[in-house]
């Protein structure tokens, strides 16, 4: 039964990377010339960030079936209801580490 779930969920996880190497892709430096180092306006990843996104991601969409979308917008924030039923948009990771 565990390796069925394990296979329902290897889709979620395939989109969850694809989505992730398009944004670490777009990130890329030219080749560089012998040499040298990158330009500093090339440096423009921040790997620990999207890697949160990844993550963040794929556990709402394994266990919630409901994909947040984070990869696609590039930062963690999502629609909430308040208690007085008013929408506002939180910090995922601001809520979760509350």
């Amino acid at each position: 039964m565990q390796s069925k779930n394990l296979e329902g969920w290897e889709h979620k996880i395939t989109d969850k990377m694809e989505h992730l190497e398009k944004h670490l892709d777009a990130c890329c430096t030219e080749p560089l010339v012998k040499e040298t180092d990158p330009k500093a306006t090339d440096l423009k990843v921040d790997y620990r960030a999207w890697t949160n996104f990844f993550t963040i991601d794929a556990i709402l969409d394994i266990g919630l079936s409901q994909p947040a979308g984070f990869l696609d917008c590039g930062n963690e924030d999502i629609m909430s209801e308040r208690i007085d039923g008013k929408a506002q948009i939180v910090s995922y990771r601001d809520v979760l580490h509350g």
